[in-house]
């Protein structure tokens, strides 16, 4: 099989195999990640544009390093997955499962004030991102975000 369909599959394949807190995670990254899209669109349409390359605007961050909560707090993703009982010392193993399976990649680490910023996003190959195909076959629709069993929100995607 070969085009949309045989995409479809894969992704809903790719999503299958990943364990419950791996879904999880994968939700909450894209979650995050059209978040920032919608602002940058908003923004956009208030006449404010940003020459800022998706590749740069897309990263989320992800943990700092070294961990320090109690002066700077957690970052957005890590309070998205202490909201859903995920936000713990397994968060790097399931980032890196994520990392392996070529659904999120890391980007480069931002120098902070403290040390640096570990940062994330979806994966892009080949114009198809499979990472953001993920979500979206699992809640069998192009037009939604993640599954409501995994408590993400049903964000309207596409155009």
């Amino acid at each position: 099989m070969t085009g949309i369909g045989s995409a479809k599959t894969k992704a809903l394949d790719a999503w299958t195999e990943l364990n419950d807190r791996q879904q999880g995670t994968l939700a909450v990254i894209y979650e995050l990640d059209q978040e920032n899209e919608m602002g940058r669109r908003a923004d956009a349409a208030r006449g404010h544009y940003d020459k800022t390359p998706a590749a740069e605007w897309r990263l989320l961050d992800f943990a700092h390093d070294p961990s320090l909560r109690e002066l700077l707090g957690p970052t957005a993703m890590q309070a998205h997955l202490e909201s859903r009982g995920w936000d713990n010392q397994g968060n790097g193993s399931t980032m890196a499962a994520l990392v392996k399976r070529g659904l999120v990649v890391h980007g480069e680490r931002r120098p902070t004030r403290f040390g640096r910023m570990m940062r994330v996003k979806l994966t892009n190959q080949a114009g198809r991102p499979p990472g953001q195909a993920c979500p979206r076959s699992r809640a069998g629709s192009r037009r939604t975000c993640c599954p409501p069993h995994l408590g993400g929100a049903r964000v309207p995607v596409g155009r």
